[in-house]
C-alpha cells in the first residue's frame, strides 16, 4: 500500500495541468508537471528524459526499501 501511495503521490499531473498549470509563482508544480513542461513546452526533450529517468531511479530505491523493511512489519504466530 504504501508504494501505490508513494508513486500516486507524485504522478499528480492532470490537476496540476487542467486546474493551475503551475499555479501562481509555480507554487503547485509536481515533479510530472515538471517533466511535461520540459519535455512539451519548452522542447528540452534530452532534460525531460534525465528527469523521467531519475524519478524512476528513485521509485525503485524507495520501493527496494519498502521491501526489505517489510520483513519487520509481518508477524507470524
Amino acid at each position: 500500500m504504501f508504494v501505490y501511495g508513494l508513486i500516486g503521490s507524485w504522478q499528480v499531473f492532470d490537476l496540476v495541468y487542467f486546474l493551475t498549470r503551475g499555479g501562481p509563482l509555480l507554487s503547485t508544480v509536481t515533479v510530472v508537471y515538471l517533466i511535461y513542461s520540459n519535455g512539451f513546452e519548452w522542447y528540452k526533450t534530452g532534460y525531460a528524459s534525465a528527469m523521467a529517468y531519475g524519478l524512476f531511479l528513485i521509485i525503485i530505491g524507495l520501493t527496494a526499501v519498502q521491501f526489505i523493511l517489510q520483513k519487520r512489519w509481518v508477524f507470524y504466530n
